[in-house]
């Protein structure tokens, strides 16, 4: 996300690095006791998750992490892996390395960033109304 946030318009980029902080789970079992820290906190949050609609250990916490953000707006699940959704086959291993290469060596400014992935950032940071 930081690095397509670098390639939006400076106007929706300053303001997004003002009013915005992307904190990382680190896990989709850390998704749901953060959410309720933060809630309880009343801060407003978004949530985005991989499905991993094929691992098994994974997928069990797509529900639970639904219903304590309680707010299906606020919850972006990208199908199936956020690899799928950049538009690369997903590295068996240094993931953020790999999306990190990815997007820098393909995308120079936000007209390049594919369509799956300005939906999800458009969702998350313009109510989702394009981003032009």
């Amino acid at each position: 996300m930081s690095e397509t946030i670098n390639k939006l318009p400076d106007n929706l980029r300053n303001e997004i690095l003002a009013d915005w902080y992307i904190l990382r789970a680190r896990g989709k079992a850390a998704i749901i006791p953060l959410i309720k820290y933060l809630r309880a906190m009343q801060i407003d949050i978004y949530v985005i998750h991989d499905k991993d609609e094929n691992k098994q250990g994974a997928v069990v916490f797509n529900e639970p992490i639904r219903q304590a953000l309680n707010n299906d707006g606020h919850l972006a699940v990208l199908e199936n892996c956020v690899e799928d959704v950049l538009g690369y086959p997903a590295p068996s291993s240094d993931k953020p390395y790999r999306a990190y290469c990815y997007i820098n060596q393909n995308w120079n400014e936000w007209k390049d960033v594919n369509a799956k992935w300005k939906i999800v950032m458009q969702h998350i940071f313009n109510e989702g109304n394009e981003i032009k």
